[in-house]
């Protein structure tokens, strides 16, 4: 919430029906460190439930909490790229289940096929380990952090946050803090080779561990075959060939550069977008060719629980790399896909061009964005008093309310106009939702770059 961004995958309260073991739910957005959040959530959707339930879950089902930053940082680019470690405690396989929109830029980069934009989890998935490092807060002694709190990038949790993942995890954690205090160590002194060949006994790794050590960087050799990898037909083939290459960006440049001069179609078009989020602006004419040839395309919902959790479109990624590389040349051509925006429009398009907008900072976007923001039905989502949260109509408080906010942020960073962003962001400082709240006291305190 406060370090630039504002995302976060949904939550849920659900009844405990008779006769049910299992009810899954996501229609809330709950800051648990936030007692306040806590309380006007459990409240409000309580007084949402149909019928006096025989009993309420006791927890909160949230999928993402605040995290520490560990003495290694997990990382998505990594999984996706297959990176080992030498210190690996857990060995995670999942879909890319994320109940939320990603942030990275990775995702706005991936090919897409008539199967991917129909699946319910489209971006790459797959196997990844995680290092015993993630578990130990970085500077502080004598402590072990497990669950949805490890090192990590909020892009990489959906990866590793499934249930039998944590059990592995939580027994990995375990074992290490019984080892600590049998030897009278803290757990960052603990032999991690004893560990694991105690997981691998108990079946929770596989032996190959043991010989494991970190991938990282990857000879220039193989960033060369992933650069040319990275516009193959084979989509698999070339989301972790593209993994590869934007986790080697200093390899990799040189190669882009040279691939983007030589190549044409939508090879070369695929160059000109890494290019262009990578802040090279000898992009810009190829995108905005591009650009303007395109309409709005339709969404890519990751995942069917979460209605805002939009994956960004092929349209997205032209508007996005072109943001991106911050030219004043690009202003007139995402203008012209502003004018189709309304509230009937999906998420995605808005995010794209909203984070477009405030990184070129053109006092002449605040024109624009000002326009669209008094178009009706776009403002007046912050939700500043306790609400009834229904299951359905709970959801439709999220998608309006993070619409809003982003572009409000776009406004105020463009230079405001007539305080319509600054009077917006106000309202949400009121939000008695924590993760609104607190992004936009952020934004208006200048805390946020």
């Amino acid at each position: 919430t406060e370090d630039g961004k504002i995302a976060m995958q949904g939550a849920g309260l659900p009844p405990r029906p008779l006769g049910k073991s299992y009810v899954n739910t996501d229609y809330l957005f709950v800051d648990e460190s936030d007692m306040a959040d806590v309380w006007s959530t459990r409240v409000g959707a309580r007084a949402g439930m149909s019928s006096q339930p025989f009993d309420v879950a006791p927890l909160m089902q949230t999928r993402e909490r605040r995290r520490v930053v560990g003495d290694h940082v997990l990382r998505y680019l990594d999984q996706i790229s297959g990176r080992t470690y030498p210190d690996s405690i857990v060995y995670s396989s999942s879909d890319y289940d994320s109940h939320g929109y990603p942030n990275l830029t990775y995702f706005a980069l991936i090919p897409h096929t008539k199967q991917s934009r129909s699946a319910n989890h489209p971006a790459p998935g797959g196997s990844c380990y995680t290092p015993y490092r993630c578990l130990l807060p970085r500077g502080v002694k004598g402590m072990l952090v497990t669950g949805l709190a490890i090192s990590m990038e909020r892009d990489a949790t959906a990866l590793v946050r499934m249930q039998l993942d944590m059990a592995n995890q939580g027994y990995a954690a375990g074992s290490a803090a019984a080892m600590a205090a049998e030897q009278g160590k803290t757990p960052r002194d603990v032999d991690v080779k004893t560990l694991q060949k105690r997981l691998v006994q108990e079946g929770n790794l596989s032996g190959t561990v043991l010989e494991h050590q970190d991938s990282f960087p990857l000879p220039e050799g193989e960033v060369a075959d992933a650069v040319e990898q990275m516009t193959s037909a084979d989509r698999g083939e070339a989301c972790q060939a593209l993994a590869v290459v934007m986790s080697h960006r200093e390899t990799a440049l040189p190669l882009v550069r040279e691939a983007y001069r030589s190549s044409q179609g939508t090879a070369r078009l695929q160059y000109a977008k890494l290019l262009g989020v990578w802040g090279d602006s000898r992009a810009v004419p190829e995108i905005m060719r591009a650009l303007r040839k395109s309409d709005w395309d339709s969404k890519i919902l990751q995942g069917r629980m979460a209605e805002y959790a939009h994956l960004p479109t092929p349209v997205d990624a032209l508007v996005l790399a072109l943001g991106h590389t911050g030219s004043t040349r690009a202003l007139p051509a995402i203008y012209d896909k502003m004018e189709k925006l309304d509230r009937t429009v999906t998420l995605s398009h808005h995010r794209s061009v909203a984070l477009a907008l405030e990184r070129i900072a053109d006092p002449d976007a605040a024109r624009p964005l000002a326009r669209l923001l008094r178009k009706p039905g776009m403002s007046g989502h912050a939700m500043t008093e306790l609400e009834t949260l229904h299951r359905e109509r709970g959801k439709r408080k999220r998608e309006g309310a993070l619409r809003e906010i982003v572009l409000a942020r776009a406004l105020y960073r463009c230079g405001d106009r007539n305080g319509l962003g600054g009077r917006i962001l106000k309202r949400y400082t009121n939000d008695i939702r924590a993760l609104f709240s607190r992004h936009a006291s952020a934004v208006l305190q200048g805390a946020l770059t």
